[in-house]
């Protein structure tokens, strides 16, 4: 049974500074857990703090990450990159998609409840995130989405119902 609220809202969040910062300076530092790579193809290097893709040609550093904040068996780790220059995190407007989604033709949104277990997933058209995503939150036991790759499933940008 579905517990519903009224008409939902969303908010997409990057990776925070704070973590960026740790991977440059860990890379700065030699920790081979962080390793530098060159964008080769375009759409294949989502920067999980600016929420846009490197260009090809321009480096990005690749590293471990959880974006959870809760523990558990779908409390996840995976590969994510960042740009190796500094970028700033978009200033997105409640319900506005970043690039990063824009730009592709799926996404993968998973929806996971207040103790992070998972409740739901989809495979969604992109042009559909938003519809998505605000579908989701309509249910009062979802507490945030992660938006993923399609092609690898990795962790691209969290999203929480806003106010």
């Amino acid at each position: 049974m579905r517990e519903t609220m009224t008409m939902s809202h969303f908010i997409a969040r990057p990776i925070a500074a704070a973590t960026v910062a740790d991977a440059h300076a860990r890379f700065a530092a030699g920790d081979p857990a962080v390793v530098r790579r060159v964008v080769d193809a375009p759409l294949g290097y989502p920067c999980r703090r600016c929420l846009r893709d490197g260009e090809v040609g321009e480096a990005m550093l690749l590293f471990s990450h959880s974006p959870f904040q809760t523990t558990g068996p779908y409390a996840e780790r995976g590969p994510v990159f960042v740009h190796a220059r500094a970028c700033v995190a978009p200033d997105l407007a409640v319900d506005e998609l970043p690039e990063v989604t824009r730009v592709r033709q799926q996404v993968v949104a998973r929806a996971y409840t207040h103790d992070g277990a998972i409740h739901d997933a989809a495979l969604v058209d992109a042009p559909d995130a938003a519809v998505a995503l605000r579908t989701f939150f309509e249910d009062a036991r979802v507490a945030f989405v992660h938006v993923r790759s399609v092609t690898y499933g990795c962790f691209t940008y969290a999203v929480e119902r806003a106010g």
